[in-house]
């Protein structure tokens, strides 16, 4: 530590701005959030579960309708409540009778085997459905975990597009069909995610993620997601460093 505070003094030229950006920790958050109806037969809620505590963006019931649906301030995994909210435009909702994953394996799965979460879904047909993931903090990254399946024998893939401050980026994930998960259940996902990193909100302090099916596929799926946030923070001991060095440079010009 005195080897570094030592060479710190040969960089005085260095502005404090940069110093600060050097000298910083961060704070990490994670929002878990269950999509889905919540009628008891296609889907429900997904409480604190395994110490974790879930949001729920759910339609009330099982749905064919193209329909809106939204959830405010967000409470991250240990209970904390946040400015995030998401909105969700063009959705239709089904699950626990139709596909959904009804014994997540938590080797597989991690913190998002709950079947609450993973039995029911959103999805779209046909047609485009977008999430408006809104109230983010400038200068923090985001990174999206996202999880869908459904049960059937056809093919069926999904093409998520994020949209953020730098731009567009997609990613394809199999729900369905020969492939789609192990041996436990071999026609639906039930081991796979799709995962946007480093994303950074617009200066509306926004994300939005449009779900589709992929090249011509009829459906596209989305029951669950975590939206991690790590928020950069300047250290107290990085600025009484940078203190300290600006002081040291003043007496040498002095």
């Amino acid at each position: 530590m005195k080897t570094h505070l030592s060479n710190l003094k040969t960089l005085l030229p260095v502005s404090a701005a940069a110093w600060i950006g050097l000298a910083s920790t961060v704070a990490a958050s994670t929002y878990y959030v269950d999509l889905g109806p919540n009628n008891g037969l296609d889907g429900t809620t997904t409480p604190a579960s395994g110490g974790n505590q879930w949001n729920n963006l759910t339609s009330g019931s099982n749905t064919t309708l193209l329909t809106d649906y939204s959830v405010s301030n967000l409470i991250d995994s240990t209970g904390n409540s946040s400015s995030i909210s998401i909105s969700a435009t063009g959705v239709r909702a089904n699950g626990y009778r139709n596909g959904g994953l009804l014994t997540p394996d938590s080797a597989l799965l991690g913190e998002f085997a709950y079947s609450t979460a993973t039995g029911d879904y959103f999805f779209s047909e046909f047609s485009t459905m977008t999430l408006t993931i809104s109230g983010l903090t400038l200068g923090a990254t985001y990174d999206l975990t996202l999880f869908a399946t459904r049960t059937t024998d056809g093919d069926r893939n999904t093409l998520y597009t994020v949209t953020d401050d730098s731009g567009s980026s997609s990613l394809v994930l199999q729900t369905s069909g020969t492939g789609a998960g192990n041996a436990a259940n071999p026609t639906g996902n039930n081991d796979d995610f799709a995962i946007f990193t480093g994303l950074t909100p617009n200066a509306s302090g926004e994300i939005t993620l449009t779900v589709t099916g992929n090249e011509g596929t009829q459906y596209g799926y989305l029951g669950a997601m975590s939206i991690n946030e790590t928020i950069p923070e300047p250290s107290s001991i990085g600025l009484a460093v940078l203190g300290g060095l600006l002081a040291f440079g003043r007496r040498r010009r002095a």
